[in-house]
C-alpha cells in the first residue's frame, strides 16, 4: 500500500496537459503554496506532504503532458515521449486519488479520462 510508504493519508496526484493550471488547482484545493504561474513549470514530479481538514496527505504535482520540446529531432521526441510515459506510470502507481485538470476538453483529454476510469 502506498499509504504505509507515505504516511497515514492518501496520495493525491494532479494530472493534465502542459500549461492547464494543475499546480494552481492543487494550491486552491489544499490552501498550499506550490509555485505556480505561466512562467514556472513543474519539472518531472513535485511532492509535498501537507494537511487538509486535519487529514495528512501527500500532493503529487506532475509535469504537464505534451509540453513543447526545445528542438525537434527524432532523439528528443523519443526522449520526451518516454519521459511522459514514465511520469504517467509512476503517478498511476503512487496515487490513491487523481485530479485531472482540463481547460477546454479535447478528444485527447477525453481518451485520457476514459482510460483513468477503466
Amino acid at each position: 500500500s502506498t499509504q504505509s510508504t507515505w504516511g497515514s493519508g492518501p496520495i493525491v496526484t494532479v494530472l493534465g496537459d502542459f500549461n492547464k493550471g494543475k499546480t494552481f488547482v492543487l494550491n486552491k484545493l489544499t490552501n498550499s503554496t506550490l509555485p505556480a504561474s505561466c512562467h514556472i513549470h513543474t519539472e518531472g514530479l513535485s511532492f509535498k506532504r501537507t494537511q487538509h481538514r486535519r487529514r495528512h496527505m501527500v500532493l503529487l504535482d506532475t509535469a504537464g503532458g505534451d509540453a513543447p520540446v526545445v528542438a525537434i529531432n527524432d532523439a528528443l521526441l523519443q526522449q520526451k515521449k518516454a519521459e511522459e510515459e514514465f511520469l504517467r506510470d509512476v503517478s498511476f502507481d503512487a496515487a490513491d486519488v487523481f485530479v485531472y485538470v482540463v481547460n477546454s476538453i479535447n478528444a485527447k483529454e477525453q481518451i485520457a479520462l476514459y482510460g483513468l476510469s477503466h
